[in-house]
């Protein structure tokens, strides 16, 4: 997992809304592995919010 790469994209994510902290990996709070929306697959994570589900269908 890509520590700078899920918190560089975590800070620029309108929806990012903190995990509850047991549910946390990153020492660094704003990070796309610390995400409620966030979903883990065997290859990394998964970013699972609605609106951004929308509007990545979207762009396909």
């Amino acid at each position: 997992m890509e520590s700078k790469h899920s918190r560089m994209a975590a800070r620029e994510c309108r929806w990012f809304i903190a995990d509850d902290e047991d549910e946390q990996v990153d020492d660094t709070l704003r990070s796309c592995v610390n995400c409620a929306y966030r979903r883990w697959l065997q290859e990394g994570y998964h970013c699972v919010h609605p609106q951004k589900q929308l509007e990545q269908a979207k762009a396909d």
